[in-house]
């Protein structure tokens, strides 16, 4: 009996598509496997701490597994010497140790898909700024919101120019965004809404005034009432969990809102049943390179 040509046709495109995946998870190995012969154990155990708290402490889980399109992490250049033995002036120096390592070891694990790296913090000129940001996350976060980004940056600005620029400008908020904090929580992932209405609460905030319907549809203008943020993330004792949900603020019952919890926790729960089995540092590189979780 013949096999119909259809189903030759499925065969071959899964036969083709198989081998491509386990080719390209084979190349992800071997420059995983490159990286470790040119490591020390201290080196390895530097980038294991690096990750280890980049994805525990700061929320870098969710851009790298999740729907969050950037991170960041404050890096103190100088700790004070009343501070040296503090538990975050450690942390901050594994974080420094780790970064170090992986500028110096990890050139050639280039991404397609995600961009680590170092920037000035517009809050305190005393810290640094680390920022994972996953290339195709954050071009749809702008293009799902490209009006508001044309309007605070120019009408003829595109998402490709503004990744561009998040990938080289010495500061986000203030060369690449121009302050414009709402445009800053939307690209970190707190939702359109949630970000305007954070901005909405300050009492200096000229961007995008109350009283524009179209810069915030979210918002009535007939409302009297201010609105009240609450925690995306409640406390919960940090014994209970690996991993924690992203801390920002948040319109509780808005649609947008519900969604993120939706989105997050099952980002949570996933990260929270894999990391604690399997090999932390390996999980994060094929990641990075492009490969499956293993």
């Amino acid at each position: 009996m013949k096999v119909p040509q259809l189903l030759l046709s499925i065969l071959s495109f899964f036969l083709m598509n198989s081998f491509q995946l386990h080719a390209l998870n084979d190349v992800t190995d071997i420059r995983i496997e490159r990286l470790f012969k040119n490591v020390t154990a201290q080196e390895r155990n530097a980038l294991e701490e690096f990750f280890e708290r980049l994805i525990t402490q700061h929320h870098f889980g969710y851009v790298l597994f999740g729907n969050k399109p950037m991170a960041t992490c404050s890096i103190a250049e100088h700790i004070d010497v009343l501070h040296l033995f503090s538990d975050d002036a450690l942390q901050n120096q594994r974080i420094q140790r780790g970064w170090k390592v992986w500028q110096k070891k990890c050139q050639f694990l280039e991404s397609d898909h995600f961009v680590l790296r170092l920037t000035k913090n517009p809050i305190c000129p005393s810290m640094n700024m680390l920022v994972l940001i996953n290339r195709e996350l954050v071009l749809n976060c702008i293009e799902e919101n490209i009006t508001l980004f044309r309007k605070a940056l120019g009408e003829k600005i595109n998402p490709d120019e503004i990744l561009f620029d998040l990938e080289t400008k010495d500061s986000i908020l203030q060369d690449v965004l121009k302050n414009h904090e709402e445009l800053f929580g939307i690209l970190l992932g707190y939702g359109t809404h949630n970000a305007l209405a954070y901005v909405k609460t300050k009492p200096w905030n000229r961007h995008f005034p109350v009283s524009s319907t179209i810069a915030c549809p979210f918002v009535l203008v007939s409302n009297p009432l201010p609105m009240r943020l609450t925690p995306f993330n409640p406390y919960i004792p940090s014994h209970l969990l690996f991993i924690d949900l992203p801390r920002f603020g948040v319109d509780a019952h808005h649609l947008e809102t519900i969604n993120l919890k939706h989105s997050y926790h099952k980002t949570m729960c996933e990260l929270n049943n894999y990391f604690p089995k399997k090999k932390f540092l390996n999980t994060i590189l094929n990641k990075w390179i492009g490969g499956a979780m293993q």
